[in-house]
């Protein structure tokens, strides 16, 4: 996954990138726009922290992650993947 900033001129500039092993199949941003949560086909979601561009493995499920949605007013990240299986992970800040 790359991460570009667009300029109001309309130009566009890659500020950081990060890697899944397999296709990343969604993403969903944090409220405030600092982290970015993306699942896919390695079965893992990740969080990457754009400010200081670290990643870290955040679910896991026992096939794909197909979505990813992020409930701001909770701070819960939900997951849903074709092992059937929605999952919500709490443990954020």
């Amino acid at each position: 996954m790359r991460c570009w900033e667009v300029k109001g001129d309309g130009t566009s500039q890659a500020k950081a990138a990060v890697q899944h092993d397999q296709p990343v199949l969604d993403c969903a941003w944090s409220g405030d726009g600092s982290v970015v949560f993306s699942g896919g086909c390695d079965k893992i979601a990740k969080m990457w922290t754009l400010q200081t561009n670290q990643q870290q493995q955040v679910a896991a499920h026992d096939a794909p992650i197909k979505h990813v949605a992020w409930v701001e007013e909770m701070k819960m990240l939900i997951t849903g993947s074709w092992d059937k299986t929605l999952r919500y992970w709490v443990r954020f800040v």
